[in-house]
């Protein structure tokens, strides 16, 4: 599947960093360990969302949706948004989990960055919908995926390399709520 041209013009080998000025996490519901959000610093002024989270991606929902139908990356991006959604839901159905639901969802405006600690890959964040009683908004990660690459010879050329190396796992893309 080829990639749109949002994903096919991200530099994946210079991503802006991770937003140091989220400096923590928190899990806002027992029940959903998928639902992340990174909490800001508090700021005595009034927080700027068009403040970048990385490099702009799709700004709305529907255009990721659209570009998901023919980019595997867009697709990737989407399952972990959804996944996010999805957990939302979930939260805010119980009763506690709405009374604590300060910040509302993620935007859905998709900015992309580099992981945390300098791990390689990528995260996908979004800006909450709504500031939260403390003046700040919060930030979710809604899909992230890290690279990973083998340092020997595969397939095997000869039968003295097959002797040499180890059966290589079986191969797969999942998408994550979490880098």
């Amino acid at each position: 599947m080829p990639l749109c041209s949002a994903c096919s013009s991200i530099p994946f080998s210079s991503l802006p960093p991770f937003p140091s000025w989220l400096p923590y996490a928190h899990i806002p519901s027992a029940i959903e360990k998928d639902l992340v959000p990174f909490l800001q610093n508090p700021h005595p002024e009034p927080i700027n969302l068009q403040r970048p989270l990385g490099l702009p991606h799709h700004q709305s929902p529907d255009l990721l949706r659209q570009s998901a139908q023919t980019c595997g990356l867009c697709s990737l991006i989407l399952a972990g948004y959804n996944r996010v959604l999805e957990a939302r839901e979930r939260h805010v159905a119980d009763e506690v989990g709405r009374f604590y639901d300060e910040a509302g969802g993620p935007d859905g405006r998709f900015w992309v960055c580099a992981r945390r600690e300098g791990q390689q890959g990528f995260l996908v964040l979004n800006w909450s919908e709504k500031r939260r009683d403390s003046g700040s908004h919060e930030v979710y990660v809604v899909a992230g995926a890290g690279f990973a690459v083998d340092d020997v010879r595969w397939p095997p050329k000869s039968a003295e390399d097959q002797s040499t190396q180890t059966p290589r796992p079986q191969q797969h893309c999942n998408a994550s709520s979490r880098g």
